[in-house]
């Protein structure tokens, strides 16, 4: 800085070694070897008389900025003991330290969704019928809210962790939500989940959707009983799933079990009193559910109608292919 001061260049330029000797020395300085492999061992005699030399224009920088009065008068070289006195007797620098921001507080484990109910059912059917909700995050959140479980878990401050495997949330007092992707664009996709307006039996009038298990579950899991039995709370978030995008979950109501879909040669697992009907299919074994919520679904005003069931798909007017004529008992 000094030397930056002796040349007069500006206050925020900074003057080089080889510029500070030309100016107050009028002396040029070799640079050529400062990008060289400094690395290597032995350095060569070159380096050596390199770093020599920038030492010892140090010193000589050192006379002529103290000679224009910019830097406090050195003790003469040499005397080793004048420069230790010299030292001890000027005070150290005061040392300024920038205050620093308090310790965050530590942050909550999340919480699994087990530990908690399902205690927005009541909310999420009055005010967000038809409505995009955003990720899964946001929809658990929804469900689990209200309840004093949630308000001791403090979920202002944490996560929470959905259990049951892909496309399922279970709750601690045995309801579910399923997420599926509605009507995926490509007809030879591996599952299509496509909804249809059952044509017959005691059904009739009502839309229905198959679901199929995913990875790691099974139609003898601990919560499919007393879900195919109606004893449980279940919902639905739908979104279509396209090549350039994911769009937000839409709450699309509560579902109930109509069938449970096997293929030939498959039976039910034990302890299946009080299940729906059981229909033939020439496909895996799957669940068709009963969108509970269809009517206020299809009027929603929100848009929903067109995203869940896709544009000029729909719902389909009858049973697709794939299942029996008659129901197996």
């Amino acid at each position: 800085r000094a030397a930056t001061r002796a040349v007069g260049s500006p206050r925020r330029t900074v003057v080089g070694l080889a510029g500070a000797c030309e100016a107050l020395l009028r002396a040029s300085l070799d640079k050529s070897r400062q990008s060289s492999d400094w690395a290597a061992r032995p350095l060569s005699a070159e380096q050596l008389e390199y770093a020599a030399l920038d030492a010892f224009v140090l010193l000589e920088l050192e006379e002529e900025l103290s000679r224009l009065a910019l830097l406090p008068p050195s003790p003469p070289r040499g005397d080793a003991r004048a420069s230790v006195a010299l030292a001890r007797e000027s005070p150290p620098p005061a040392r300024t330290s920038s205050p620093q921001p308090p310790p965050s507080p530590p942050s909550l484990a999340p919480v699994s969704s087990r530990a908690l109910p399902l205690s927005g059912l009541e909310a999420m059917l009055s005010s967000y019928v038809g409505l995009p909700l955003g990720g899964r995050r946001k929809v658990l959140r929804l469900c689990a809210a209200g309840s004093a479980a949630a308000e001791e878990a403090q979920l202002d401050e944490r996560e929470i962790t959905s259990a049951g495997g892909g496309g399922l949330t279970l709750w601690g007092d045995g309801s579910a939500c399923f997420y599926i992707n509605s009507q995926s664009s490509r007809p030879g996709a591996k599952y299509r989940n496509q909804f249809w307006r059952e044509g017959r039996g005691e059904l009739a009038g009502e839309v229905l959707f198959a679901w199929y298990f995913g990875r790691d579950q099974r139609l003898s899991d601990g919560w499919v009983q007393p879900a195919l039995r109606g004893e449980v709370e279940l919902l639905l978030f739908c979104r279509p799933q396209t090549r350039s995008s994911r769009r937000p979950y839409r709450f699309c109501g509560r579902i109930r079990a109509a069938a449970v879909a096997l293929p030939p040669g498959e039976e039910g697992v034990e302890g299946a009193e009080g299940w729906p009907p059981v229909w033939s299919t020439d496909g895996a074994a799957h669940v068709v559910w009963r969108l509970v919520d269809a009517d206020a679904l299809i009027e929603s005003t929100h848009g929903a109608f067109e995203d869940v069931f896709g544009p000029g798909g729909g719902i389909a007017p009858m049973r697709p292919r794939g299942y029996g004529m008659q129901e197996r008992s």
